[in-house]
């Protein structure tokens, strides 16, 4: 089965024992709180951790018009899907301020979480944590159940650690001989 909008809608339905919905269009309360909280739920769960599909890298080549009054020298527009910075190449200082990347760089290389809404590119594990964030949130309004609220909040952390495990292992760890080690850092 495909993924789309909905089976994810739906899979946090059914984790409440509340009726699935064909459309976010439809007249009922499920479909109207889905409407309401997915794409601030999908950006939260985005933004919680470096997912292996929601990455880009990005050179940032232009800086914008007005340089930062101390301390950075340069500052560039962040691309406007961009919803957190991970880090920059070389370890370039930086600093986000504003919708706005500050450092002493004329060009930056930086990597970032976009907003990825391509629910086709979604992990299995992200899907999962991605609807119970959604049953949680709907769990009071739409079940009427604070018990079932604690619950949902005690998976989504389980399946949260879980799933940045399993994203994790697809990401090589980098060889401490380039960068130095922590300890040689400490020295």
């Amino acid at each position: 089965m495909a993924t789309t909008k909905i089976g994810i809608c739906n899979l946090a339905l059914r984790k409440l024992k509340l009726k699935t919905i064909t459309a976010l269009t439809e007249e009922n309360d499920s479909a109207r709180t889905m409407t309401d909280i997915y794409e601030y739920i999908l950006k939260e769960v985005l933004c919680e951790h470096p997912w292996n599909f929601a990455i880009k890298r990005v050179l940032l080549d232009t800086p914008s018009g007005t340089a930062p009054v101390y301390e950075f020298t340069y500052a560039f527009d962040l691309p406007v899907d961009c919803l957190r910075v991970i880090n920059t190449e070389d370890n370039v200082k930086y600093q986000v301020e504003n919708g706005k990347l500050l450092c002493d760089s004329s060009t930056v290389n930086i990597k970032y979480i976009y907003y990825c809404d391509d629910v086709t590119l979604y992990s299995q594990n992200f899907i999962a944590v991605f609807a119970l964030r959604l049953a949680y949130e709907m769990a009071y309004s739409q079940a009427g159940s604070p018990e079932m609220r604690q619950i949902l909040a005690q998976d989504d952390a389980r399946k949260l650690g879980k799933s940045k495990s399993v994203d994790g292992q697809e990401s090589p760890v980098e060889d401490e001989s380039e960068n130095g080690s922590w300890l040689d850092s400490r020295r």
